[in-house]
């Protein structure tokens, strides 16, 4: 569990990044499948083969075949060597593909931002994303204002203020009987002492 006062001291002197009320958010960048008419972007899926990927291009798409080369068994009238694969267009080598692999697939994606988490300060968001590093594809970290979100700037100013910090056994005693904690009878010791484990989240046994 993090420290309040840590976050609070942060909060204050970070570089906002010229932003009234930062908040940085975590966004992934993720290819979703989509058609054609919706997207120039592509990759190629080898479902034969684990679903493997390769890149959305001839060269990456020749390099996937030369490695294959050996075991197919069907091979273009023009194709008499491995060498002869660079003179195929990018679609000669898909069909080449798709007649030696069952399903080996041409995707058309669309990259999206997804949110993924947000935070008060830029270094826990830097924080968690290197910890975490491996659950995502393309990962940035993104500095937005809560500009009117009211609740939210509310939360923060309170964090910058430290007003979440426990109040003392005395503070408590001294608003709920007028004297200091030192002062007390028992029984009010007992009152104000589950006050405070209440406030600092401690449960009585």
């Amino acid at each position: 569990m993090m420290d309040l006062e840590k976050i609070a001291e942060e909060i204050r002197t970070q570089d906002n990044r010229s932003t009234a009320d930062p908040i940085f958010i975590l966004f992934d960048r993720q290819k979703m499948p989509t058609e054609s008419h919706y997207s120039d972007e592509y990759i190629y899926i080898d479902a034969g083969n684990d679903n493997y990927e390769i890149d959305g291009n001839k060269q990456a798409l020749l390099d996937y075949v030369k490695e294959e080369y050996e075991s197919m068994v069907y091979y273009p009238m023009n194709v008499q060597k491995k060498e002869d694969l660079e003179d195929l267009t990018e679609d000669d080598l898909l069909e080449m593909m798709q007649k030696y692999r069952e399903h080996f697939n041409k995707v058309y994606t669309k990259t999206i931002d997804i949110f993924k988490q947000a935070f008060f300060t830029n270094k826990s968001a830097h924080e968690y994303l290197e910890s975490n590093m491996h659950h995502f594809e393309d990962p940035y970290i993104y500095c937005d204002s809560l500009w009117r979100n009211y609740e939210m700037q509310a939360i923060r100013n309170a964090l910058m203020a430290n007003t979440f910090k426990p109040r003392s056994r005395n503070e408590i005693a001294v608003e709920l009987f007028g004297l200091s904690f030192d002062n007390l009878q028992m029984k009010d010791c007992q009152i104000v002492n589950t006050h405070y484990q209440e406030q600092v989240g401690v449960k009585n046994e």
